[in-house]
């Protein structure tokens, strides 16, 4: 009788294991399928995170034109009215200080809001 028992007990720990053996591969294999696409989930948000990143830089860019006949109190004015300065006549000071006042470039400028009167007078002046 004990040979009976003890047979069916080690049947009973072997399925026990058996089984638990086939709960772990139905996780990893269900598991499997996420893991594998986790490269491409990444890539997909990093692509979006750089879109946006690139929408908020255009949308905080300011295109100016700058005329041949365009006047360094012009320039000022304009640059101040679309929010890239704080004062007209502090850029116009700026400029005469640093003797760039007759060096205005001609041209159509993409000017980030927040750049500096400094860096924005290099830009646009030789």
């Amino acid at each position: 009788m004990n040979k009976i028992k003890d047979f069916f007990y080690k049947k009973n720990d072997i399925i026990i294991v058996l089984l638990i053996m086939a709960a772990a591969a139905f996780v990893i294999y269900d598991r499997m399928e996420n893991i594998m696409e986790y490269p491409d989930t990444l890539a997909a948000q990093v692509a979006q995170q750089e879109a946006e990143a690139q929408e908020t830089a255009a949308a905080n860019t300011v295109s100016i034109e700058i005329d041949q006949d365009s006047t360094l109190s012009d320039v000022s004015n304009i640059l101040e009215a679309n929010g890239l300065i704080s004062s007209a006549d502090e850029f116009t000071k700026l400029a005469e200080d640093a003797n760039k006042d007759g060096s205005l470039v001609p041209g159509t400028y993409d000017i980030t809001k927040g750049t500096d009167s400094q860096t924005i007078l290099e830009t646009i002046t030789k």
